[in-house]
């Protein structure tokens, strides 16, 4: 193999073809493929640099997901080719954040956002450093152009959310860190809002924080209101039923179905 087949690239483009199971009843690809396209994108550069699952997991390491956003200007459908590039952007004693964007078949940007990773030690399920393991990488923080990085998502203050839906754990849900899978957190929320909402409307932006893990089994109450009307904006909660203990905490901006 040449020397420019074996060099080590900085940012990662990778393409895919969106299929009938990654769309919802408008032909349209779902929020949640998105997100998964973006993961499988983040693994293979991860592991393309000397940091992915397999290089991880000698040493009893992963990669868990603890914050995102993402802005989505629209849809692609249902048989188009789409792009994901994604790169390491900045990095401190706890986070490792990896930026992305999303462009259609004519080069347009259609999606963007940024995340934030955390190494677990999978025997203890405690947090370990990451800047030793990703210090030597070429970072770039002002590719994307966008200032806002992965924040907390703040509940809202002094009202307590009714529970709209109830889940227990199961083992489709897992991945292979063994606790709920990030991306299916979001699918338990946004089949919250019913069918005919989402005919009408469609997602513009979320923004995640995964605060503990869930586990087999464990009893999960989802709830959520609207805190905005323009933009639409709903905060969620997904909490422990039995010490109501908040796992992940969300805010998702809604816009007309285009």
């Amino acid at each position: 193999m040449t020397d420019q087949a074996n060099a080590i690239k900085p940012t990662w483009q990778e393409q895919f073809k969106i299929k009938a199971f990654q769309v919802d009843t408008q032909s349209r690809c779902r929020l949640s493929s998105i997100l998964n396209f973006l993961q499988e994108a983040a693994g293979n550069h991860a592991s393309h640099l000397g940091v992915g699952y397999n290089d991880l997991i000698i040493n009893n390491k992963a990669w868990v997901l603890s914050r995102l956003f993402i802005n989505v200007n629209y849809y692609p459908e249902w048989g188009e080719s789409i792009e994901v590039e994604t790169w390491p952007s900045a990095y401190d004693r706890i986070f490792a954040y990896r930026d992305f964007c999303f462009k259609d078949s004519k080069g347009v940007r259609f999606a963007y956002g940024k995340t934030a990773w955390v190494i677990m030690d999978i025997a203890s399920r405690r947090m370990s450093p990451v800047s030793e393991l990703v210090e030597s990488f070429e970072h770039f923080p002002d590719k994307l152009g966008v200032e806002e990085m992965p924040a907390k998502v703040r509940p809202v203050k002094d009202e307590r959310f009714p529970c709209s839906a109830e889940y227990t754990v199961r083992h489709s849900d897992l991945d292979t860190n063994e606790h709920v899978n990030n991306v299916k957190y979001i699918q338990w929320m946004l089949d919250d809002y019913g069918l005919e909402w989402h005919k009408n409307h469609q997602v513009s932006y979320l923004s995640i924080n995964y605060l503990a893990e869930a586990l087999p089994n464990l009893e999960l109450c989802h709830s959520f209101n609207k805190v905005n009307m323009n933009p639409i904006d709903f905060v969620h909660s997904l909490k422990r039923r039995s010490d109501d203990k908040p796992i992940c905490q969300a805010k998702i901006s809604w816009k007309s179905q285009i």
